[in-house]
């Protein structure tokens, strides 16, 4: 695959140290999410990842599957339902979490879920760091 970048590290950085803000994330928090922002920041600037200015984040997939070419990441959900589908969700693993909390704000299905690429999932794992 040719890696084209499509923004400065530093406008990517930017948006999302700009989404954490609007997300109330505090700077200890950050520290522990270095990876998952890292993991962020590269897909921005290499156009696989966009923040819109409602919180909204839109995932380009480099390997899609089905019908799938892009993954949509609601900016908010209620923390009734994220209480609700967590409570009832299998939770033996971080990745069992994470996979909850990514099918919660995007609407993808667990078996969907399980098909994304590992690139793919490395980012959507990462972006789904931040809503937990």
């Amino acid at each position: 695959m040719d890696f084209k970048i499509v923004i400065s590290q530093e406008q990517a950085e930017k948006e999302v140290a700009d989404l954490l803000d609007k997300k109330g994330i505090f700077p200890k928090r950050r520290e522990q999410l270095t990876n998952a922002i890292d993991a962020v920041v590269e897909g921005i600037v290499y156009g696989f990842v966009a923040i819109a200015d409602d919180g909204t984040i839109t995932q380009t997939l480099s390997a899609p599957f089905d019908s799938v070419t892009e993954i949509k990441y609601a900016s908010r959900i209620s923390p009734e339902t994220v209480n609700k589908a967590v409570a009832n969700g299998k939770q033996d693993s971080a990745q069992a979490k994470m996979n909850t909390y990514i099918g919660l704000y995007t609407g993808l299905l667990s078996a969907q879920i399980l098909k994304l690429e590992p690139s793919d999932k490395n980012i959507a794992d990462s972006i789904s760091l931040f809503f937990m």
